[in-house]
């Protein structure tokens, strides 16, 4: 039933495997669940499965456990807050190596997740298998954590799609909030999440909008902070989106689709291309097999 509200909420058509996987890693029986529709909805459907509040509590999907790679029952909770003192982008917290270089497809996004420094060893694993395994399951092109000395917080780097950097961020929610009391992070102040979504120099006016009424719009409808910063690196400038995961998803997504519209009116795309974006796709994560009938 509750898969069937997000259908119903999202457009998108969401499986469960009926039989089971047996992860070899742990011995834990797992299934598939396949996300299908729209790359645009898949996001915000994502977000609803794995983190909204009607399912939060119950559903379980794809959490690592810190440290081995290997997925748990637990519950998700809220979202990863800024830590005390991070400086907001547009500054030298934003240093030229922690900004990858993108190609030329709008449909790739970079968003940096902000978490507290103590949970890097959680999120990385040992010998970097949990971060692999985020990678492998949320499908994207790139997942690592920064290395940022003199800072209280670190940045998860996700390169992907749409619906894979949204996956990757939900993962990597989950296994911080699974390390919070052993690594001595107070879940009490975890209810919303800090991303930075880089957006093209280019696109930057179509984000930003008359006199700031498209900014200002997606601040009101996702109910986020939105800050535009006003550096560039690598022909990208950073947008700093704080609030609930489930919000900060929802302008992800709203961003992402001006985006691609914008690049389509200009005529960076042919038509091979337009026709390619509007086809479905499709998503999957294994989830514990306990979860999968929640």
């Amino acid at each position: 039933e509750k898969l069937k509200l997000v259908r119903e909420n999202t457009g998108v058509r969401i499986q469960v495997e009926r039989d089971p996987i047996t992860n070899p890693a742990s011995g834990e029986e797992e299934r598939m669940i396949t996300a299908t529709g729209d790359p645009m909805a898949i996001g915000n459907a994502l977000s609803l499965a794995l983190g909204g509040p009607s399912m939060a509590l119950h559903s379980g999907f794809g959490l690592m456990r810190p440290g081995t790679g290997r997925s748990t029952g637990a519950p998700v909770l809220g979202g990863v807050a800024p830590p005390l003192g991070t400086t907001l982008p547009g500054s030298s917290s934003s240093p030229l190596s922690d900004v990858h270089n993108m190609p030329d497809d709008p449909e790739i996004m970079q968003v940096h997740l902000v978490i507290p420094g103590k949970l890097t060893g959680a999120i990385v694993g040992k010998q970097g298998a949990t971060i692999q395994q985020i990678a492998t399951q949320s499908g994207c092109q790139k997942v690592s954590v920064t290395n940022r000395a003199n800072s209280a917080d670190r940045r998860v780097v996700c390169i992907g799609g749409m619906s894979q950097v949204q996956a990757a961020q939900q993962l990597v929610h989950s296994t911080a909030m699974l390390a919070c009391e052993s690594a001595g992070v107070d879940g009490s102040h975890m209810a919303q999440v800090t991303t930075i979504f880089w957006i093209p120099r280019e696109m930057s006016g179509a984000v930003i909008g008359k006199q700031g009424a498209t900014l200002g719009a997606i601040r009101e409808q996702a109910g986020v902070k939105i800050q535009f910063g006003k550096e560039e690196i690598k022909n990208m400038r950073p947008c700093s989106i704080t609030g609930t995961l489930q919000s900060v998803v929802q302008a992800q997504t709203l961003i992402h689709k001006l985006i691609v519209q914008e690049q389509q009116t200009k005529g960076l795309g042919g038509p091979d291309d337009v026709r390619i974006r509007s086809t479905d796709q499709t998503t999957k994560l294994l989830v514990p097999a306990r979860s999968a009938g929640a």
